[in-house]
């Protein structure tokens, strides 16, 4: 954890230096520039985190959340919840959508990954948007590169951290 909280201050500030030394800055990013998509990556990694501690250790997952309602967050019973109702064999979906676009209503494991999923391009995109055109190959890669270390930190955080 310590190797990547250094890894990540090196790429934020490559990304900072990047921003005011490597391109030709028209006007400097506003700080709603940075902050938007970086918090977005963060809470899509937080999100990926907690979606891996409902997976692979949801017993971590029950521990910190007791009161937490199992139909809705146990991934071993809660995927049957976008159905109307899979013990007696009815597969329709519970209401519309639940089998598509809208399974993130309706269990834990499907919304932290539409979290993740979500976080992630509102972030990348919102910064790829940003950036402009004429800027150099390198300028997107650092961008890039420093919103994922910012990604994995909230991944980190979540699943080894708060749910280790």
């Amino acid at each position: 954890m310590k190797n990547l909280i250094l890894f990540a201050i090196i790429l934020i500030s490559a990304h900072c230096s990047a921003q005011t030394y490597l391109i030709k800055v028209v006007e400097q990013p506003k700080p709603i520039d940075l902050l938007l998509p970086a918090t977005s990556v963060f809470i899509g990694g937080l999100a990926d985190g907690i979606n891996a501690t409902l997976l692979f250790r949801y017993a971590n997952f029950q521990e910190k959340h007791p009161n937490a309602n199992p139909d809705f967050w146990n991934p071993d019973i809660s995927w049957k919840r976008k159905y109307k109702d899979w013990d007696n064999g009815d597969k329709r979906a519970r209401f519309p959508l639940s089998k598509g676009p809208l399974v993130g209503l309706t269990d834990g494991q499907h919304m932290t990954r539409g979290f993740a999923r979500w976080g992630n391009l509102i972030g990348f995109s919102y910064r790829g948007a940003s950036l402009g055109k004429g800027r150099k190959w390198y300028v997107y890669v650092i961008n890039g590169a420093a919103l994922y270390t910012i990604n994995r930190i909230g991944f980190e955080l979540s699943y080894n951290v708060i749910y280790k």
